[in-house]
């Protein structure tokens, strides 16, 4: 059957019809293309929040650290009966001979993940020292022992040792920094007996720390030792004798605590005080004592490490 003249060029015309459907399908699919971009490129989505991100790494350096502890405190404590334990935390652990009893006590784990380590799909890796304190027997010297333990995380909650531990030696001792309190109070300034009056009532039975402190700072009483006397307080910069209302002082005080047996436990506050009234009042305990700028740091002795 051949084709008419006619349906020749209807199926022409319909051709070239089709092409620039077509052709206007691709320029306007480009053209909301290029405005998404410029969408994004004018506003561009939030970023993740600091926030998130730092609680997920710190989530997730808390648990191998959690993590470390429990797997070097089973090695080093483990018996033939606790052959699991070992294999649950340990790859390979079928080459070690476990004795009969717990070799050694531990105690007072500490651990901090130090390093992170190379990353794959779904796994990060940590380098972990967990610090312990050991005994061979109940009465035996403690001994303190530092053990670095390499650990794997997948998908973010899913860890396991990559080997055994190693031991390793302390860290090293750091540097002594120089405090900033040049000035001496002696016992009989009137500061020195608002300082011995709060940290009595702070830390014995005494009742009426509400006389020695502002109403915002927070402190009650801990009644947690029978005596306390204050032996040396040193403040950053001379007092006034009528100081003004809000003005602040920082000082640092040596105290001497002593518990119901008997036992003394040596205790320095750095704390500030602030004037009301013309008197001073306690409105915290510091948490980092004063620091003096023109003392460069000095290196502790080699002795201490």
């Amino acid at each position: 059957m051949q084709l008419t003249t006619t349906w020749r060029r209807r199926l022409t015309t319909a051709g070239q019809g089709s092409a620039k459907v077509i052709v206007v399908i691709l320029v306007a699919s480009a053209a909301l293309n290029g405005l998404s971009i410029m969408w994004q490129w004018v506003f561009p989505p939030d970023p993740p929040s600091i926030a998130v991100t730092a609680r997920s790494v710190g989530n997730q350096a808390a648990l191998v650290e959690s993590y470390a502890i429990d797997c070097v405190t089973v090695l080093l404590t483990a018996s033939s009966s606790r052959a699991a334990e070992v294999a649950r935390c340990f790859p390979d652990s079928t080459d070690m001979t476990l004795p009969s009893t717990p070799p050694r006590i531990v105690s007072a784990q500490a651990a901090s993940a130090t390093l992170l380590g190379q990353t794959g799909t779904d796994v990060v890796t940590y380098g972990v020292v967990v610090s312990v304190t050991e005994q061979p027997y109940s009465n035996a010297p403690p001994v303190r022992g530092y053990y670095q333990l390499p650990v794997s995380v997948y998908g973010g909650v899913a860890p396991r040792a990559m080997a055994k531990p190693a031991r390793r030696d302390p860290p090293p001792p750091g540097v002594d920094v120089a405090l900033d309190y040049p000035v001496t109070i002696t016992n009989d300034a009137a500061l020195a007996s608002v300082i011995a009056g709060f940290l009595t009532c702070y830390l014995t039975e005494a009742s009426g720390i509400e006389r020695f402190v502002t109403v915002d700072s927070g402190l009650g009483a801990l009644r947690a030792y029978s005596h306390a006397s204050v032996s040396a307080i040193r403040a950053q910069q001379k007092t006034p004798d009528a100081p003004i209302d809000g003005e602040q002082l920082r000082v640092w005080v040596s105290v001497s605590a002593r518990s119901a047996d008997y036992s003394t436990t040596p205790l320095e506050y750095p704390l500030t005080l602030r004037a009301a009234g013309g008197a001073w009042s306690v409105a915290g305990i510091d948490p980092v004592p004063a620091i003096d700028p023109e003392a460069p740091p000095g290196p502790a002795a080699a002795g201490l490490r």
